[in-house]
């Protein structure tokens, strides 16, 4: 079983991807914002499952924990979205 540590990385020292205020709807733009955003959340789930008190500590990450963990992964969020990943 994994040891999760108190203090580690925070998450403001994580890259977030700026939004583009022209042509930010171009499939390319979006593409290439969406791989950034899917490293951006990478990296959160495992700076999360280090740290004591997460939920995602000690426990692989699972449909179940990253909901338990954040709305934001429950199904449902963002389906009705022009650019849905479900």
């Amino acid at each position: 079983m994994k040891t999760c540590v108190a203090e580690g990385q925070h998450v403001e020292d994580l890259y977030f991807p700026p939004r583009r205020l022209f042509g930010n709807f171009t499939e390319r733009v979006v593409a290439e914002r969406r791989g950034q955003l899917e490293v951006y959340l990478q990296q959160l789930i495992v700076l999360c499952s280090d740290l004591e008190g997460s939920p995602l500590c000690g426990v692989p990450p699972s449909r179940t924990t990253l909901a338990a963990f954040s709305p934001f992964f429950q199904r449902g969020v963002f389906e009705t979205s022009r650019y849905s990943t479900s």
